[in-house]
């Protein structure tokens, strides 16, 4: 019966023993999943902050295109302008060119009608 006993108490702490190893690498195993878990977290959200400055980058580099091409068409714009302005102002001047070489001309057909009838 001693034996017996001795085999039991033997057999209880062998359990016993066994259930703690149990819990030990249970816990381990939860810790070691739960760091797991939290770098996985951490490395998605790294990877979503990444993106999200890379997608910002992009935004103010678009925005800075959009100013550039902006700022390029007013001053096409301010070109085409002035090239309306000066063409007005040339042919302003062609017509005034135009009517003094008319009056010129009128003057010198004036001139000669005047000699024909002096010489006449």
């Amino acid at each position: 019966s001693l034996m017996q006993n001795a085999s039991v108490a033997r057999a209880f702490r062998t359990w016993r023993e066994w259930v703690q190893e149990e819990k030990i690498e249970r816990a381990e195993k939860a810790t070691l999943d739960a760091a797991a878990e939290k770098t996985a977290a951490l490395v998605r959200a790294s990877t979503d902050e990444f993106r999200l400055a890379t997608l910002k980058d992009e935004v103010e580099e678009l925005r800075a295109r959009l100013a550039a091409s902006e700022a390029r068409a007013e001053a096409a714009e301010a070109k085409a302008e002035a090239a309306e302005a000066t063409a007005a102002s040339a042919e302003k001047w062609a017509a005034e060119a135009e009517s003094k070489a008319f009056d010129a001309f009128s003057k010198a057909k004036d001139a000669e009608k005047n000699l024909e009838s002096k010489n006449a």
